[in-house]
């Protein structure tokens, strides 16, 4: 399976959704991951586009299990 994810890199936080139970950020990157590993060789590229510091955004997508990525 393959999954892509786009992500955007955002300047305010004020609105993100908050999981209640976990008291963390719901993040579509981290549901990918969860699908990921439970689904036996699924592949998750993530896309972003934006300036050069948009790599920010897709380093922390990676970092939580993302497979590749691409910057427009």
């Amino acid at each position: 399976m393959r999954i892509v994810v786009l992500v955007k890199q955002v300047p305010s936080t004020d609105k993100v959704k908050m999981d209640e139970k976990t008291g963390t950020m719901v993040r579509s990157a981290m549901e990918a991951v969860r699908v990921k590993e439970k689904t036996e060789g699924t592949e998750i590229t993530v896309v972003s586009m934006g300036p050069p510091n948009a790599t920010y955004a897709i380093r922390e997508a990676i970092a939580m299990g993302c497979d590749k990525r691409v910057l427009l």
